[in-house]
C-alpha cells in the first residue's frame, strides 16, 4: 500500500503543478499530520512493511482488501505527541533490541522486559482508541464504530502485536479470573523471548505478570488449567490456545450467534458448521449447533453434537445444560437431572441447569425440589421469566398467592407466557388480571 497517496494535498499539488521540491516538502508535512514517520528512506520503508504486514494478517482472517486497508489506515494513524506512528516506533524499538540481544549486548531477560513494556503500551492504546461494546466483534464494524467486545479486542491485539514483532496467540477462555465458567470469551497470550508467557485481556483491562506456562498450569486434554486455585497471578484459570483457524472459528461462531438471535437457524447452522470444519477442537460451535438441532426436533443430531462437545471439553457446563434440556423435552427426566447435576457441579453460578432441573422435578411432581431449584435460578438471574413461571406452577398446589406473584413477574418479563399462565389461572381460579399485562 502506497501510504503517501492517502493525503488529498498530494493530488492538489500535482494538479497545480507546484515544483517538485515544493511537493516533497508539503508531502513530508502532510505525512506528519496524519501520523506517519518522517519520509526518510528507512522510516518510510519500515512504515510500508508494517502496513503490508498488518493488511496481510487481517486478510488471513478472510477480510476483504478494503477492510484490511481501512484497518491499517486506522491503526497507523495512532501517533504520539510528536506525530510519530506508535506502531512504527514499537517495531523499530523491538527490532533494535533483538539486534542488540543477538550481539550479546543485552540479555534475553532484558529483551523480554522491553517486549513486556510494548505489550503494556499496546494494550493501553487499543483500549484508548477502541471503546468497549458487546455488540462489535467484526473488524468491518469496529473500524466504523471504534468499539469492540472481547473477540474484537483479542483479534486487534493479535494483529497489531504480531505485526510489530511480538509472538501472540488468541485463547478461548472457559474459566475466567473471577471464577466464572464462560463460553465465547476470548483473550490473548504472549510468548516472550525468554520463554515466559504474559496473558492479556484488553476488554477486562489486564496484562498479567510474566509466568512459565507449564509451571503455573497443567495440560488437561485440549486445555490449560491453573494449578493454584488461589490464583496469585490474577489471570484466567482455564483456556485453550488457538491458531489462525481458531481465530476464524471465533468469528464464524459470533456470526452464527447473530443469526441465531434472529431465528435464522439455517444460516446459523451454516456458520457453526464452517467453524467446526476449520477448527474441530473448538467445542462452542458444536454446543450451539446442537442447541438448534434440539429446538428443531432433530434429536439425534443434537445429541451427537453435544456429546462431541463434551468429548472435546469434559468441563463444559453449557454442553451438559443443553443435553439436559434435550432429555427433558424427550421425557428422559432422570437423564436430564443427571446432566443438570454435572453442569451445576462444574459451574455452580450458572442459572440455566437449576431451571431445567426444577422443570424436571415439576414434571415428576416433586414440587418442593422444583421450587428450590427455581428460586436458586432466580437468585442467579432475576430476569429469568421461565423460572418464575415454573415456580409459580409449583406453588399453585400449596401457596396460590405466591403463585400469583410469580406469574405476574413472569408476564412482566415475558408477555408471550400469557396463554400458558391463563390456562393455569383458569384451572386453579387464581384470578390473575392477564388482560392488563
Amino acid at each position: 500500500m502506497k501510504v503517501l497517496i492517502k493525503s488529498d494535498s498530494i493530488y492538489k499539488l500535482n494538479t497545480l503543478k507546484i515544483s517538485v521540491l515544493g511537493v516533497l516538502i508539503l508531502c513530508a508535512s502532510a505525512s506528519r499530520i496524519i501520523g506517519q514517520p518522517d519520509v526518510s528512506t528507512n522510516s518510510f520503508t519500515r512504515y510500508e512493511v508494517l502496513s503490508d504486514r498488518i493488511e496481510e494478517l487481517v486478510k488471513e482472517l478472510e477480510y476483504s482488501d478494503d477492510v484490511a486497508r481501512d484497518f491499517a489506515d486506522m491503526v497507523l494513524g495512532w501517533s504520539d505527541t510528536e506525530k510519530q506512528t506508535i506502531l512504527a516506533i514499537w517495531n523499530e524499538k523491538l527490532t533494535k533490541a533483538r539486534e542488540e540481544c543477538e550481539k550479546g549486548n543485552i540479555s534475553k531477560s532484558q529483551l523480554s522486559a522491553i517486549e513486556k513494556n510494548i505489550i503494556n503500551d499496546l494494550t493501553y492504546w487499543i483500549k484508548k482508541e477502541i471503546a468497549p461494546d458487546v455488540n462489535f466483534f467484526d473488524l468491518t464494524d469496529i473500524i466504523k464504530a471504534k468499539r469492540a467486545q472481547c473477540v474484537g479486542y483479542a483479534h486487534i491485539l493479535y494483529i497489531l502485536g504480531n505485526s510489530v514483532g511480538l509472538n501472540i496467540n488468541a485463547i478461548n477462555v472457559t474459566e475466567r479470573v473471577s471464577n466464572e465458567f464462560t463460553k465465547g470469551h476470548v483473550a490473548d497470550i504472549v510468548t516472550l523471548t525468554n520463554g515466559q508467557k504474559v496473558m492479556v485481556d484488553v476488554g477486562l483491562g489486564f496484562v498479567s505478570k510474566s509466568f512459565i506456562l507449564d509451571k503455573e498450569f497443567s495440560k488437561a486434554g485440549n486445555y490449560w488449567e491453573l494449578k493454584d486455585k488461589k490464583n496469585p497471578l490474577e489471570i484466567h484459570k482455564r483456556f485453550q490456545i488457538v491458531d489462525r483457524n481458531g481465530l476464524l472459528a471465533q468469528l464464524l461462531l459470533k456470526h452464527g450467534n447473530d443469526y441465531l438471535k434472529s431465528n435464522q437457524f439455517n444460516k446459523a447452522i451454516s456458520e457453526f458448521t464452517k467453524a467446526i470444519k476449520i477448527s474441530p477442537k473448538y467445542p462452542d460451535p458444536y454446543i450451539n449447533r446442537g442447541g438448534i438441532y434440539g429446538t428443531t426436533g432433530e434429536t439425534n443430531k443434537a445429541l451427537s453434537d453435544l456429546n462431541k462437545a463434551i468429548e472435546i471439553d469434559p468441563k463444559s457446563a453449557f454442553a451438559y445444560n443443553n443435553l439436559a434440556l434435550i432429555h427433558l423435552n424427550s421425557g428422559k427426566f432422570a437423564q436430564s437431572i443427571s446432566n443438570c447435576n454435572t453442569a451445576i457441579e462444574i459451574s455452580p453460578k450458572y442459572p440455566d441447569p437449576y431451571l431445567i432441573r426444577g422443570s424436571a422435578y415439576y414434571t415428576q411432581k416433586e414440587f418442593t425440589k422444583s421450587i428450590s431449584d427455581c428460586t436458586r435460578a432466580i437468585e442467579l438471574n432475576p430476569n429469568l421469566a421461565a423460572a418464575y413461571y415454573i415456580r409459580g406452577a409449583a406453588y399453585v398446589y400449596s401457596k396460590p398467592e405466591e403463585a400469583k406473584k410469580d406469574f405476574d413477574k413472569a408476564l412482566d418479563l415475558n408477555p408471550a407466557l400469557k396463554p400458558s399462565i391463563k390456562k393455569i389461572s383458569d384451572s386453579f381460579e387464581l384470578d390473575i388480571a392477564i388482560e392488563n399485562k
